[in-house]
């Protein structure tokens, strides 16, 4: 297992892990609290860009996906 930064190359993938998880928040009755898009593309390459979007690798496939802000407390 490896955890690291985010990659440019890596949205896409991080974004198909948001829609899997938004449509397990609908199957499971939690259908409001990501609504559609959401986070968007722009908010992903952002954390990228900021450092601060963080992927979670296992056997060289992405398997989590996380946002650490460090500018808040």
């Amino acid at each position: 297992m490896l955890i690291r930064n985010t990659t440019p190359q890596d949205v896409d993938e991080v974004m198909e892990i948001y829609a899997a998880a938004r449509q397990f928040m609908r199957d499971t009755g939690n259908a409001h609290q990501w609504g559609s898009g959401h986070p968007a593309r722009e908010i992903i390459e952002r954390d990228v860009a900021e450092k601060n979007g963080y992927v979670v690798e296992e056997n060289g496939e992405i398997i989590f996906s996380n946002v650490i802000d460090k500018t808040k407390k």
